[in-house]
């Protein structure tokens, strides 16, 4: 049995269809939806920004550090789930680009919910069960969107980024050319050698982000 999930969306909705049964072999592959996600050492202390604040308040770097996790190992192209969602929203695209922008506007569709309201803890969802329960949190969006950018043959980027004064977020990049992501007379932003893609919100375009992107974020990229 196909079923199909409307997402609601400024403009055109994306639609995208995908087998039960396929989310079935996933579950029993892996026999979860979400996971605790691991540790990963930022060492934000040895950074400009955070220096000072390193030398006046050391329990708040040990508190941000111990915050910071590594959601990378669900980034998963090959979910069969993924794989059958991307092939329906991708189908009419001819260029790498319009399937990047056409993925970002499928995972803007989905809610936001923040893991503490469902689960108590920063929880990481699979790529399938984000699109099964049609939301997730920051790192969520991310993770599927790294997912289907590798199943329709895009190498994305996956950045972990410190926002002074905002917090921890999570943001992805694809590369392409950047008369292929422009919008109007505003050239799109390049960052790390890719164009930005902001999951959080309805709208934004690849390369075209909001605040979350200025010179005073730590940024750190980890490798897919």
């Amino acid at each position: 049995m196909m079923q199909k999930y409307p997402h609601l969306f400024e403009g055109e909705t994306v639609y995208a269809r995908f087998d039960l049964a396929a989310f079935v072999e996933r579950m029993k592959k892996y026999g979860a939806l979400w996971d605790d996600p691991p540790h990963v050492k930022l060492e934000l202390e040895k950074h400009p920004l955070f220096k000072k604040l390193a030398e006046d308040e050391p329990e708040k770097i040990k508190e941000m550090n111990d915050e910071f996790v590594d959601v990378t190992r669900w980034v998963d192209g090959n979910d069969p789930v993924v794989q059958q969602v991307v092939g329906e929203i991708t189908k009419n695209c001819k260029t790498p680009e319009e399937k990047a922008q056409v993925i970002l506007k499928y995972c803007q569709q989905f809610d936001y919910i923040w893991d503490k309201t469902t689960s108590g803890k920063e929880k990481a969802r699979f790529p399938s069960a984000t699109i099964l329960c049609r939301g997730g949190d920051c790192e969520d969006g991310v993770i599927l969107f790294c997912s289907l950018c590798i199943a329709a043959g895009i190498h994305p980027k996956f950045f972990y980024l410190v926002i002074p004064g905002r917090g921890f977020h999570v943001m992805a990049g694809v590369p392409g050319r950047s008369e292929k992501f422009q919008i109007g007379p505003e050239k799109p932003t390049k960052w790390n050698g890719v164009f930005p893609a902001e999951l959080t919100g309805y709208g934004p375009q690849i390369g075209y982000t909001g605040p979350n992107l200025n010179e005073q974020c730590i940024m750190h990229e980890v490798q897919l």
